[in-house]
């Protein structure tokens, strides 16, 4: 085997793996992050306490004398899969969007505080928050404001069953994916032998021509009608137990966006195009239902797209000059959840506002 051949296998093997850990693990992980927090306007730690501290001045509020009016605490609940629990970042209680979104919502007129609960579940697909939602309905009753971050795992699910497949096909003994990590371990050693790096290459090759095919768009579409089923009785379900509530639900950002994966200047593998064409048919999806539906949408997708810092938003990353770091998980980063939480706050400020303003009785002049 040459040199070039020799590292075309091994940056095709490292993208398999990681690709497959990171998709094992937001499949399979089933617990949620069920914690509860209470916070006041002085103690609150928001991304938005003052102009100078929001990196997007413009959603910045100025308390003017109408908006002066009574003031209480709130209730906001978040749903969501793994993004909305904050799976990968080092304290996701804490560094989570919705905790984030928490110390800011004392910003806005009318609010006193915020009794916060976050209901993500890792893994979790739309149908999935469905279920939960029927069974946890108390969660709702009293929340003035409900986040919801649903829909990839639709189509996340159908890869990593798929992934399994073809490894097993190939030799590997991969029933939940979870000796990954010593696939890798071992691929690094330099211990692995030549049959072990040609079951690699075929099976990545088999997963290259599968996530590229006809059945692949289809099962796209499929997860997409499968959110257009489920989205309006999600929150049918919420305004049956709840009328008033602020609903705000994500767009999807595309995780692979910024990701090529290259031997030198020779391409091997750049998901970007497959993984956008999945997540926009999710978005039209959330955009389309919104107006009948009548909650609001935040423009997640959109943000990431046209953010242009040095700080990464997600974590997947390639650098030719050092191999060894490249990260193909779909989580973002820290940093990209304080992206997150500001889109949701432009997003949701202004409705809940008039709400509380609208329970005060105070008119809009």
């Amino acid at each position: 085997m040459n040199k070039f051949k020799f590292t075309s296998l091994f940056l095709s093997v490292l993208f398999l793996i990681t690709l497959t850990v990171s998709s094992c693990a937001d499949k399979n992980t089933s617990s949620a992050a069920n914690n509860s927090y209470d916070t006041s306007k002085n103690s609150s730690s928001g991304l938005f306490e003052s102009s100078e501290s929001h990196s997007n001045t413009s959603s910045a509020i100025s308390v003017e004398e109408s908006d002066t009016f009574a003031e209480r605490k709130i209730r906001y609940v978040a749903f969501g899969d793994s993004i909305a629990r904050g799976a990968r970042l080092n304290e996701p209680e804490t560094q989570c969007y919705p905790y984030m979104l928490v110390g800011s919502l004392d910003n806005i007129p009318g609010v006193n505080g915020v009794d916060y609960v976050n209901l993500a579940v890792d893994g979790q697909t739309s149908e999935q928050l469905l279920k939960q939602l029927t069974t946890n309905t108390n969660s709702v009753i009293d929340a003035d404001l409900i986040t919801i971050s649903t829909g990839a795992n639709n189509i996340l699910g159908v890869m990593v069953d798929k992934t399994i497949s073809i490894l097993k096909a190939n030799g590997f003994s991969t029933n939940s994916l979870g000796n990954a990590a010593d696939i890798f371990e071992e691929l690094f050693s330099g211990n692995a032998d030549v049959s072990m790096y040609q079951n690699v290459l075929t099976a990545f090759s088999q997963i290259n021509t599968y996530i590229s095919s006809e059945e692949f768009s289809a099962e796209i579409d499929t997860a997409a009608e499968k959110l257009r089923n489920d989205l309006p009785e999600i929150i049918k379900l919420i305004r049956k137990y709840n009328k008033n509530a602020v609903i705000s639900v994500n767009t999807i950002y595309n995780p692979y966006k910024n990701l090529a994966i290259a031997a030198g200047i020779t391409p091997l593998f750049m998901p970007s195009q497959i993984t956008e064409t999945a997540v926009m048919k999710l978005n039209d999806v959330i955009d389309e239902l919104s107006n009948e539906l009548g909650y609001i949408v935040a423009h997640v997708h959109d943000e990431f797209n046209s953010y242009s810092g040095d700080e990464r938003l997600e974590n997947a990353f390639f650098s030719i000059q050092s191999p060894g770091i490249t990260d193909i998980d779909v989580h973002p980063t820290e940093n990209g959840h304080k992206i997150i939480a500001e889109v949701v706050y432009d997003a949701i400020k202004n409705p809940l506002k008039d709400k509380l303003k609208s329970e005060a009785g105070v008119t809009n002049s």
